[in-house]
């Protein structure tokens, strides 16, 4: 891995090789100066193993400090500064990190931590003394550990060895044609294992990586216009992501994306009917689709298949084929290999098996399992069936865990954190998939049982300090009890089925007199969108909407409302009453 790293900044020195907003720099400056960080972190401690938690903003700086914790020998562990407070200090702890590069003051956590600034790593005092420290020769055995969600209330780190991470590269770049010439995005952040492929697909191979910041990644077409500014040529969506670039992109009169050439889809089930507009601007022959299948303990991609137009429908479950050095058995309950064309779960094998749960030796026994011939396998909880062509068909979760929006996410943990909560005596935890089964529509909501003082309100402000945001319910229903089915498990369908539609819900006071002052069409829209009754002042993404479903608000926005409204206008005015105002003023004006 170390060796790519070199030989790429050697044979492109004065290519670009990292950007953001404020800027970008060449492979001879990334080399430099991640080596510059390598050295000074060295010299702090950090040897082969040491995991350094790396907490910072989506931007180019993070690349290079990614890059130097594995050139001085360490294993990054990321973590989205943007997570709850409580959920940090977990990651520390349970760690062992003894470093965490952040701009934050407070390091969360009472077990001691070196805490390291961008500023002091990147600060060329003392630079000239390092100048003939020697880095290692190889990288570090575990590059990364990326923490997901888990059934206890906790999530788990997944430790993945650097050697994982070139045979990625290696199994792809040949398919995909992958090389100096490509402008990557990172569209992901760094604590999503989708930002891996992103990152070191670009680097190992010569590309420019365009650093995508949080606000700009959630506005479609903020991003259009940055894909088209920028030239990108390899681009890597969620499919729910994705759509909302189709539409955005489509709103212009002139196809603006020729430039990518490859867009690989991960994360969760592709509709591929939703890719016609997209197809029909841009066609195969100048844009190629991959759906790809993969996870965390794996690494990243498993499976692969392009995409064609002329697909039949018989495929809409087909995740390909897997990429060279993968292998993947269908197995049943017992172990044993099903048959072609039976239902079984997934067993992933090859390269991309990763090293297992840091400290977590008894899941990591139940979960990679080594079979009778010696070859060691992942047990997915994914199900599926082989079709004779060595194709797969992915069909779903065996357990509480589901997919959404390209996260992974335990629903276990969810009610877990839920019933730690004094005030909540029991909880159940569920994905509604709304509206025709839409992906944009796919949203998890909690039932609960609770005191009669306590408000959903306050059970939610409790998750949002213990649960980052895409896990956060949309909603948050109280009942009087949670119905069991004959087995003892919480009845998911007769919860579903006391579920009023928008319609059917009484008004609250404060949607009243919304109403009564002309917010009612305001109020309608945001409940026909968000399948549920909201007041005036909920805020959108705080109710269950997400960047596709925002799409689908402004378009019904302008077609019932104002034409002239924005995407931009929608995220800043994110409440009914909100929008209303401002559109008034804006009518005044």
């Amino acid at each position: 891995m170390l060796a790519r790293i070199r030989s790429v900044a050697n044979a492109w020195p004065d290519r670009p090789a990292v950007s953001d907003q404020e800027g970008g720099i060449t492979y001879t400056d990334l080399d430099r100066r991640s080596d510059l960080m390598a050295r000074k972190l060295i010299s702090y401690g950090v040897k082969e193993g040491t995991k350094v938690i790396v907490s910072l903003d989506q931007t180019a700086e993070l690349v290079v400090i990614l890059v130097a914790v594995v050139k001085a020998g360490g294993t990054y562990i990321p973590v989205d500064p943007g997570y709850p407070a409580e959920r940090i200090r977990f990651v520390i702890e349970d760690s062992g990190a003894g470093f965490i590069v952040t701009r934050s003051e407070e390091t969360h956590s009472e077990r001691p931590v070196r805490r390291l600034s961008p500023q002091e790593l990147a600060s060329p005092a003392g630079a000239e003394a390092l100048e003939g420290a020697a880095l290692p020769a190889e990288a570090p055995k575990e590059a990364y550990v990326i923490y997901t969600s888990g059934t206890s209330g906790q999530p788990k780190g997944v430790l993945v060895p650097s050697a994982n991470i070139v045979s990625l590269i290696e199994a792809t770049e040949g398919e995909f044609k992958l090389s100096e010439k490509d402008v990557w995005t990172m569209f992901h952040s760094a604590s999503f294992d989708f930002s891996v492929w992103e990152m070191w697909g670009c680097l190992l191979t010569g590309g420019h990586l365009v650093v995508v910041p949080r606000p700009l990644a959630k506005s479609p077409y903020e991003f259009c216009d940055l894909l088209a500014a920028k030239g990108v040529t390899v681009l890597n969506q969620t499919p729910s992501a994705f759509y909302a670039l189709v539409q955005a992109d489509g709103e212009q009169k002139q196809a603006r994306l020729a430039s990518v050439r490859l867009v690989v889809f991960g994360g969760e089930a592709l509709d591929a009917r939703k890719l016609s507009a997209w197809q029909e601007r841009y066609p195969a022959g100048r844009c190629r689709l991959v759906n790809m299948y993969g996870i965390t303990e794996t690494t990243v991609h498993v499976t692969w298949r392009t995409v064609l137009q002329k697909d039949p429908g018989s495929l809409s479950k087909s995740v390909g084929v897997p990429l060279q050095g993968w292998e993947i058995s269908i197995r049943e309950p017992d172990g044993l290999p099903c048959r072609y064309g039976m239902e079984g779960e997934i067993w992933v094998g090859g390269a991309g098996v990763s090293s297992g749960y840091l400290n977590r030796e008894e899941l990591t026994r139940q979960r990679f399992v080594t079979d009778e011939s010696g070859r060691r396998w992942y047990r997915s909880g994914d199900l599926g069936r082989m079709r004779p062509d060595g194709s797969v068909d992915y069909l779903g979760r065996m357990d509480s865990q589901v997919k959404i929006r390209g996260f992974r996410i335990e629903l276990d943990e969810i009610r877990a954190v839920i019933e730690k909560l004094p005030q909540v005596r029991n909880a159940a935890v569920l994905v509604h998939d709304g509206e025709g089964g839409e992906a944009s529509h796919k949203q998890i909501l909690a039932f609960f049982e609770a005191s009669e003082q306590v408000q959903a309100d306050r059970i939610r402000a409790e998750l949002k300090s213990r649960l980052p945001e895409y896990m956060l319910p949309a909603r948050l229903i109280r009942v009087n009890g949670i119905p069991l089915t004959i087995n003892g498990k919480a009845d998911h369908k007769a919860l579903l089925a006391g579920l009023r539609q928008p319609d059917e819900q009484e008004a609250s006071p404060a949607a009243a007199e919304a109403a009564g002052h002309g917010g009612d069409a305001y109020l309608s829209i945001w409940s026909r969108v968000l399948g549920h009754a909201v007041g005036p002042d909920d805020l959108f993404f705080e109710s269950g909407g997400n960047s596709l479903l925002a799409v689908e608000l402004l378009s019904a926005l302008k077609k019932d409302i104002d034409s002239t409204l924005t995407l931009r206008d929608l995220y800043i005015h994110s409440s009914p009453r909100a929008l209303q105002e401002f559109m008034s003023k804006k009518i005044l004006v």
